[in-house]
């Protein structure tokens, strides 16, 4: 893969987790954890390594599909620890 591949494939992964996180409503519990840089890092990292990204650009294409994070997501349980 050559850099430019990997950097948009990167970008379009980054934006994912960021529609998600508006679609799960947890921007504000993640902002408010005092190690909140950390655990935004972390979670960024298991969305570049994702390979999920067809299910989850198709989950958020039909608003979401409810209230839980779906099964597949590499952050279902942070981001339903954040949603309590």
């Amino acid at each position: 893969m050559k850099v430019s591949g990997c950097f948009s494939r990167m970008t379009h992964n980054i934006n994912l987790l960021d529609r998600m996180m508006a679609e799960l409503h947890v921007r504000d519990g993640l902002a408010s954890l005092p190690n909140g840089g950390k655990v935004l890092r972390q979670a960024a990292i298991r969305c570049i390594m994702c390979r999920q990204t067809d299910s989850c650009s198709a989950w958020l294409a039909a608003d979401g599909q409810g209230s839980k994070t779906p099964m597949f997501c590499g952050n279902r349980d942070l981001f339903e620890q954040l949603k309590l």
